[in-house]
């Protein structure tokens, strides 16, 4: 098996800023700010900053450690999208039985009624994922890609019914649209 270096460059775009110490990196944009680090115990990867370039280099890496190196700068370059753009998830509320109210609660997604059920379903929202509800829809929107889809995911999963249908019991939140 051979051993490769790798080496890939990101673009920085305009407006944004990007502070990299040591394997930690922090973007800053006109929609928010993020920081993430990046650093594995088994694999010598630095992450560098020049002028308006983000390089990340690997030395003698196999085939499986190249894809921790690019899901590094994949990681990156959604950050630096994500506080010029944030990511947007479209969740649509469905209720065909009982009539479930939904609502936020001391920073936790609160379901009540599902289905007629006495207890309330509670997913927990991080603090950088904004939670709007208007009508039969909620929107989930975040500079953090990460943490938008987990929190969509979350409130999706949350109201499913395992061994039952879903094209006969429709009642759920479901994710009907992803932007950013």
């Amino acid at each position: 098996m051979a051993l490769k270096n790798l080496s890939l460059e990101i673009a920085i775009p305009k407006g944004v800023e990007v502070n990299v110490v040591n394997s930690s990196v922090t973007v800053k944009g006109p929609k928010g700010t993020l920081q993430k680090e990046f650093f594995h115990p088994k694999i010598s990867i630095s992450v560098d900053k020049s002028k308006n370039l983000i390089k990340i280099e690997g030395k003698k890496l196999n085939s499986k450690e190249k894809i921790i190196v690019t899901t590094f700068n994949s990681l990156i370059e959604n950050g630096l999208i994500g506080v010029s753009n944030p990511y947007v998830y479209e969740l649509k509320i469905c209720s065909g039985h009982f009539p479930m109210k939904v609502g936020i609660e001391n920073g936790r997604f609160v379901i009540k009624n599902l289905l007629g059920e006495k207890n309330p379903r509670i997913v927990d929202v991080p603090k950088d994922v904004k939670v709007n509800i208007s009508g039969d829809k909620v929107v989930v929107e975040s500079s953090d890609k990460e943490l938008a889809g987990q929190t969509a995911a979350d409130i999706e999963k949350t109201t499913l019914r395992p061994g039952f249908d879903k094209r006969v019991f429709q009642d759920g939140i479901y994710i009907v649209k992803k932007a950013g």
